[in-house]
């Protein structure tokens, strides 16, 4: 709970359309105290809103969900998100932020500038980052990137082309499958309902995370579309760190209840792209074959972990 939150909070409920905020932050900052909780080596000092300010603190903790849940994780704004770190990662392999890496690095590993020959030179390479490190720097380096793919012909280059096309220009070039939680579940319990079982929840997450680019490659390999996977669940964050967080700012109910809401979100979503008037939906062979692998991954993460020992106990 602190100033930013409270803005992007308050902001981006607004200007979405989502809902107007409700929390009064002038009564949030008022009721706040200095707290202490835990014991022994745990205990510590912490501030938290009173008894009175609860409610306010509550208010904002439900809002930021429901931003995360209903904005963040919206297919269209998750879809951007994903895209947009693909289309970085070839800036990368081909060279284009070469520059603003080095002067990042100087930075960062600079010493301690003991001369005003070394003050300059790190107020020249802080400069440099600060007039890049923007959106705008951003757009501009991959307009120049899909310039220069244009002009090839080489598979690496058509699909960033496709890419940046699906992003900024041509919206309907990439479908999405799911647009619901409810979707999602919906398909796969009748095309795979293996992947569903919540004792395989985290592992099929934290394989999505790692592994989503080979499932791609691998996908894009055998049905000859382009895919984009997206690790869903881990869009969808809830309030707070734990439930002893929870409890000392009074919410602890509400924190339970976000914990299973958090639950019922989609593990990932995929988008194809497709024709016109083509759907997703008809793509059930597709998204099967995404969930396979996946599984595939999560039991060979499973085989590597080491084994206890049985014993009679």
């Amino acid at each position: 709970m602190d100033a930013d939150r409270i803005d992007f909070v308050r902001r981006d409920t607004t200007f979405s359309g989502l809902q107007d905020t409700a929390v009064d932050s002038g009564r949030l900052f008022a009721c706040y105290e200095l707290s202490e909780y835990g014991d022994g080596p745990e205990h510590r000092w912490g501030v938290r809103p009173n008894r009175r300010g609860t409610s306010e603190g509550e208010k904002l903790i439900w809002e930021r969900f429901q931003d995360y849940k209903y904005i963040i994780s919206h297919h269209k704004v998750h879809f951007f998100d994903e895209v947009l770190e693909r289309l970085i990662i070839r800036l990368l392999e081909d060279g284009s932020l070469d520059s603003f890496l080095s002067d990042l690095h100087g930075l960062i590993f600079a010493e301690h500038p003991s001369t005003l020959n070394d003050r300059v030179k790190t107020v020249m390479l802080l400069k440099s980052i600060l007039l890049k490190f923007d959106d705008p720097w951003l757009d501009v380096s991959l307009r120049e990137a899909y310039v220069r793919a244009a002009e090839r012909h080489d598979d690496s280059s058509k699909l960033f082309v496709r890419l940046f096309e699906g992003l900024s220009e041509k919206r309907d070039f990439f479908k999405t499958a799911f647009k619901r939680d409810e979707d999602f579940y919906g398909t796969y319990r009748e095309i795979y309902p293996e992947i569903l079982r919540p004792a395989l929840r985290q592992a099929v997450v934290m394989s999505l995370q790692t592994l989503k680019y080979r499932i791609e490659a691998e996908t894009h390999e055998k049905f000859g579309r382009i895919v984009v996977v997206g690790d869903r669940a881990s869009k969808a964050q809830h309030g707070l760190q734990d439930e002893e967080t929870a409890a000392f700012f009074g919410v602890g109910e509400l924190q339970d209840f976000l914990t299973r809401k958090m639950r019922q979100a989609a593990l990932f979503n995929v988008w194809v792209d497709s024709p016109i008037n083509s759907e997703v939906g008809d793509c059930k062979d597709l998204l099967k074959f995404v969930a396979e692998r996946t599984m595939n991954y999560v039991e060979e993460a499973v085989l590597k972990q080491p084994r206890l020992p049985i014993t009679n106990d």
